[in-house]
């Protein structure tokens, strides 16, 4: 699995992505301030288009207008790699911000809208205000770029201890099953 930059691709190629576009949002396939990013999968029958983000500069922060992956593909990552590549673009664009707006359900409960707003915590964003977009409610979600790279980091140094401690168990498994110790200093 990739994500790739879209804009700048063959019209063939935009196309594929286009189909998963809603009409509201396909002015941006064609705007020269939008960053198109796919997320593709290396198949058989060469590369299928797993996902995709249209992202926008509104004053200085990073818009999410859309993201979408493959129902068939949900949960294998692909919506966190586009959402990495999000932050990546905002960080080397020294935006600050990125916004997300996720649809709210009218009168009951929408599970689906409970997973993706779930999706977007994970990455620390938080809501910030709920409004009304194209006669449809909207929560806007926000996320710090700084704090996202600090999270990754951190993320980061927890699998590199994992490792260690993991490589401690392999090394000494008798010593440390025998006496239940949970950490060796010095592995």
């Amino acid at each position: 699995m990739i994500t790739m930059i879209l804009n700048g691709s063959s019209k063939r190629t935009l196309d594929i992505f286009a189909d998963f576009v809603p009409l509201e949002f396909e002015h941006f396939l064609t705007d020269d301030s939008a960053v198109l990013v796919g997320a593709v999968e290396a198949g058989d029958e060469g590369l299928e288009a797993c996902g995709i983000t249209i992202l926008a500069n509104d004053d200085g922060i990073l818009s999410i207008k859309w993201m979408w992956v493959d129902p068939d593909k949900k949960f294998q990552g692909f919506g966190s790699k586009m959402l990495d590549t999000c932050f990546d673009i905002a960080s080397e664009n020294n935006l600050e911000f990125i916004h997300a707006e996720v649809p709210l359900a009218d009168d009951e409960e929408d599970e689906n809208n409970g997973t993706i707003e779930e999706f977007f915590y994970e990455y620390g964003f938080r809501p910030t205000e709920i409004s009304t977009k194209n006669g449809i409610r909207v929560n806007v979600l926000t996320a710090d770029v700084l704090s996202y790279a600090e999270m990754d980091n951190s993320f980061y140094n927890e699998y590199l201890a994992k490792t260690k401690i993991e490589k401690g168990y392999d090394k000494f498994p008798n010593r440390f099953t025998a006496i239940g110790v949970e950490y060796f200093s010095g592995v």
